[in-house]
């Protein structure tokens, strides 16, 4: 029996009518026919007839409609278990956003040696992974929370603190509004602690002097280092390279938390992606992220 067959039989019996199953299954008409007649000759029975309202199932037919629904519901089962075996074996694409510490990417970079997995791993800002999610080139990105839309898929895996940093030969800063006038470094203009800045210019009033891109953090952190200005970071994104160099300032409020999200495809069903998933979860939990760095 083909499987064409067998769904252009469930589909008249479900509706009472060629033209209806035509419809739904996008066939002409002679098509459905002609599938009902070799069907019935391979069975040597009368699947159908003809009533004033439709067609109906024989009792023949009502038998072979039973099977024929548990035939298609098994392979339909089959044809997703093998897409998603096929699937494991695939690179699993993770976007990871920059103002996280490298011990991140190091460790998932490990789990290519350490378990099942096949793993690239990019760097971005939330802005621009998220750009790249939406198109389809990304299945797991790990960004700041809030940047995402509300219908996409989503884990909260981490909460940091943010803290200003300055040179070690400035003075300390204690106050929302020793932040004004200060020359801001940025590692991007998207990065995700813009939006915290922004936050403070509009309900603290706080105006910069300046605001400056560096294009990266190591960058940011020597040009803080040499009293270029100040910034804004995770606190568990600072290298012990610059212990001695650059004061951490802590302040409270909702400005300076930070909440870290995995956002990952509804549509990709690999057990291996659903490890990994679990695996990345368990790592955000690790003592090494709430230890300070210096």
């Amino acid at each position: 029996m083909n499987i064409n067959e067998l769904k252009a039989f469930i589909a008249v019996v479900q509706l009472g009518s060629l033209t209806q199953a035509a419809l739904r299954l996008n066939r002409v008409q002679s098509s459905i026919s002609q599938r009902i007649q070799n069907l019935e000759r391979k069975l040597n029975v009368t699947l159908l007839e003809r009533q004033a309202d439709g067609v109906k199932p024989t009792l023949q037919g009502i038998m072979v409609y039973e099977y024929a629904v548990k035939i298609v519901d098994t392979m339909r089962e089959c044809q997703e278990k093998i897409e998603c075996c096929n699937y494991d074996n695939k690179i699993i694409r993770v976007g990871v956003v920059e103002c996280l510490p490298a011990y991140i990417v190091d460790n998932l970079l490990d789990f290519n040696y350490n378990g099942n997995f096949n793993i690239s791993v990019s760097i971005g800002s939330s802005h621009n992974l998220l750009d790249y999610f939406e198109k389809g080139d990304f299945d797991i990105i790990i960004i700041g929370a809030g940047f995402a839309s509300s219908n996409v898929m989503r884990t909260p895996v981490f909460q940091d603190q943010l803290v200003v940093i300055n040179s070690i030969f400035s003075p300390p800063i204690t106050d929302f509004y020793e932040l004004q006038d200060q020359i801001f470094l940025l590692s991007s203009e998207k990065a995700a602690s813009r939006r915290n800045i922004n936050y403070l210019m509009r309900d603290k009033g706080i105006l910069p002097k300046k605001i400056v891109e560096c294009g990266s953090y190591p960058i940011l952190f020597s040009q803080v280092a040499a009293g270029k200005g100040i910034s804004l970071v995770l606190r568990s994104a600072l290298s012990k390279v610059y212990s001695d160099k650059i004061r951490i300032n802590e302040l409270s409020g909702k400005y300076f938390k930070m909440q870290i999200e995995m956002i990952f495809r509804s549509d990709i069903i690999g057990t291996n992606t659903l490890e990994l998933r679990r695996m990345i979860c368990e790592l955000f939990k690790s003592h090494s992220l709430k230890k300070p760095w210096f």
